[in-house]
């Protein structure tokens, strides 16, 4: 959750796993890229732009990391 929060911009006890980004006010299609980003870096993956498309909560996000990590 911690990238999400320092990225939006929030105190991540403000988020939900079940939070959909686009429903969030600080969110837009660049904090996308950006939380894509730091995701990459933080987990040393790549997401495609499948991916990108499937986040639209946080639970779904980290559905796909965990899947990149197996």
């Amino acid at each position: 959750m911690k990238i999400f929060a320092d990225t939006l911009g929030v105190d991540s006890q403000t988020l939900h796993p079940l939070t959909a980004f686009n429903s969030h006010e600080n969110w837009d299609s660049l904090k996308q890229l950006e939380i894509v980003n730091e995701l990459e870096k933080a987990f040393h993956i790549n997401l495609s732009t499948d991916d990108m498309i499937e986040m639209e909560t946080i639970k779904k996000t980290e559905g796909i990391v965990a899947r990149h990590l197996a």
